[in-house]
């Protein structure tokens, strides 16, 4: 007669087998995130914005930092931004602005249009791309000869193109309203700053021939900010409304390139306007400044001194 024990307890063998099996199953599983998890737990983590997100931190230009906003017409403030030439063709030599800078051209024009950009009181926000109709080039030359606008704006086409859309379309002004307005205060400051930025770099120049060192040929913040009041007097604001971008150049040619070689240069001024500073077509004016601390912009990169590079 079989003995019902062993049926029994192989009966018994087999299920604890099977418990610790699913036990083991059930460990490996959760042990590879695919177990269930405690109430309350985050089971993925938050993703980090894209580049191409609206609210990337990425930086969308050099030296400007920035978060971009929805599409809106809405905006607190402009900020006008010159570019100095020889100082950006030494970072971008095959740019196309480049190809043509001469000594005689930086003498007559050394601030030349790099945009007009609506801001955001949030420090490096801004919309951008917002809806507009596409920049019409042979509109914008019946009223600027491209000889002329290439004069302020030496980016061309290109240039006047990605700064219609990505800035020009938030301002709520027409292409021709916005270029007519950046153009012509980029002329009003070109006449009036020529000659300060032609005496620094004369005496930047005469400097270099003379055992000085790196610091007694640079130039400090409040004494380009003190040569701009002296130039303009009417513009009693400038000074404040101005914060000035400078860059490391690692390759410099011309006076002094020694002495400046691995020190930050001016290679963009920008000015802080108010909102209204569109409504009319008229020269820059002391209403239409802001002073760029009220709306927490302040210069970057230049330190104590900087040098003003030259082609």
């Amino acid at each position: 007669m079989p003995n019902p024990v062993y049926p029994r307890r192989r009966r018994r063998a087999k299920s604890i087998a099977t418990i610790l099996g699913g036990a083991l199953a059930a460990l490996l599983l959760s042990w590879f995130g695919f177990g269930p998890k405690p109430a309350g737990s985050n089971t993925v983590p938050a993703r980090a914005p894209s580049a191409n997100s609206e609210r990337s931190q990425t930086p969308a230009e050099p030296l400007k930092t920035g978060t971009h906003e929805s599409a809106s017409t809405a905006f607190d403030f402009y900020l006008l931004a010159l570019s100095l030439a020889p100082a950006f063709c030494e970072l971008e030599p095959e740019n196309v602005q480049c190809r043509t800078l001469n000594a005689e051209l930086d003498q007559k024009t050394p601030l030349t249009l790099h945009g007009l950009w609506p801001e955001l009181n949030a420090t490096g926000r801004y919309p951008s791309n917002c809806d507009a109709p596409k920049l019409d080039i042979q509109a914008l030359d019946a009223r600027y000869p491209n000889a002329q606008r290439l004069r302020l704006m030496p980016g061309g086409d290109r240039l006047a193109r990605h700064e219609w859309s990505k800035h020009g379309s938030c301002t709520g002004l027409s292409a021709e309203q916005y270029f007519s307005r950046s153009l012509r205060w980029t002329d009003q400051l070109n006449g009036l700053l020529a000659q300060t930025f032609e005496q620094l770099q004369a005496r930047q120049a005469a400097s270099s021939d003379t055992e000085l060192t790196r610091s007694q040929l640079a130039i400090s913040p409040a004494e380009f900010r003190a040569q701009l009041t002296a130039a303009a007097p009417h513009l009693s604001q400038l000074a404040q409304s101005v914060v000035l971008s400078c860059r490391t150049l690692r390759k410099v040619q011309g006076v002094a390139a020694q002495q400046r070689k691995n020190r930050p240069h001016l290679t963009e001024l920008r000015v802080c306007l108010k909102p209204s500073a569109g409504a009319a077509d008229t020269d820059l004016a002391d209403p239409q400044l802001l002073e760029c601390a009220s709306v927490d912009r302040i210069d970057q990169g230049c330190g104590k001194q900087f040098y003003l590079d030259s082609p």
